[in-house]
């Protein structure tokens, strides 16, 4: 959480949002959901995990909770994410 970040930085999550604002353009919340998004494409791409075992892994409450998030970011469920890029990475003959 941001709360938590904010804390191991030993700055106010307020400080740590106005930070990430100047830096990024993006709220510190918006930054870590879209460093969670990133983080679950490389799974979705590169390893075998199933949908529930990469919600947990970064710690949605749910994997119906990391769908929903997964595809307001990106327009596709993790599922059609993962067929979309291993039909990508699939090369003909």
């Amino acid at each position: 959480s941001v709360a938590s970040i904010a804390q191991n930085a030993g700055i106010s999550p307020a400080h740590l949002n106005n930070l990430c604002r100047r830096f990024s353009g993006v709220s510190a919340m918006r930054y870590v959901r879209l460093q969670r998004i990133a983080a679950a494409k490389v799974l979705l791409t590169e390893q075998s995990e199933n949908i529930k075992e990469i919600a947990a892994l970064l710690h949605f409450n749910s994997a119906s909770a990391f769908c929903t998030v997964f595809r307001e970011e990106t327009g596709l469920t993790p599922k059609q994410f993962r067929r979309q890029a291993e039909r990508q990475s699939t090369f003909p003959p």
